[in-house]
């Protein structure tokens, strides 16, 4: 089974007898056949889109090590580099920060969450 992530497939997940959240188990037992198991497999693409859209509407994102995850970073970046100020090596363009108009398209989601873009805003003051 693949699961994209959203608050409905971690409760079907959960109901399953597989959690998806907190301490990963990615299988579940088959109904009909005993000793027999589902696997669940994470949709990363749709994941990756649901982190973009989440990091837009909200804003703001703690990490793990309670560090900041700011969507203003990004709308920071592609602004200096929309200047021609400064490119640094990156792929963001005015529709990763206007993404409503692609938001099925992984790709876009991918380059706007991409190392590249993260190590650029590292780079700024």
């Amino acid at each position: 089974m693949v699961f994209g992530g959203t608050s409905r497939s971690q409760a079907t997940a959960d109901r399953l007898g597989c959690k998806i959240i907190s301490n990963f188990d990615g299988c579940f037992k088959h109904h009909c056949r005993e000793g027999r198991k589902i696997y669940i497999i994470l949709d990363a693409c749709h994941i990756i889109k649901l982190a973009r859209n989440a990091l837009a509407d909200i804003g703001i994102i703690k990490d793990l090590n309670n560090g900041t995850v700011k969507w203003d970073f990004i709308v920071k970046l592609h602004q200096i580099q929309a200047k021609d100020i400064l490119h640094l090596g990156n792929k963001l363009k005015q529709h990763h920060i206007k993404w409503q108009n692609h938001k099925m398209k992984v790709k876009i989601a991918a380059q706007t969450l991409s190392t590249s873009v993260a190590a650029a805003i590292n780079l700024l003051p």
